[in-house]
């Protein structure tokens, strides 16, 4: 079986006293103090920053199809093509 294997390639360490001293789901910290933010509020700071780059791309597109003309003026797929190969230029 795996955990048999594991223990054969000491990849997995099951003695009993390393488990009795740290618990399994604490993660290993060089300060011992801080172990970081929940998985929680590192979601929602994701989603939070994730959100303010967004309205700045949308602004950013905005202002760009704004000065060829706007949304009507025929150049839409020009300025979209233009972003698309200087942003993968750039990336």
């Amino acid at each position: 079986n795996f955990s048999n294997y594991l223990k054969k390639k000491k990849m997995c360490n099951t003695d009993s006293k390393a488990s009795k001293t740290k618990k399994e789901d604490e993660p290993a910290t060089a300060s011992g103090g801080f172990k970081g933010a929940p998985d929680s509020v590192a979601l929602l700071l994701f989603f939070v920053f994730w959100y303010a780059g967004n309205m700045k791309y949308n602004e950013y597109n905005t202002a760009s199809l704004a000065s060829v003309g706007g949304k009507f003026a025929g150049m839409t797929m020009t300025v979209a093509t233009l972003q698309l190969g200087v942003c993968g230029v750039y990336a």
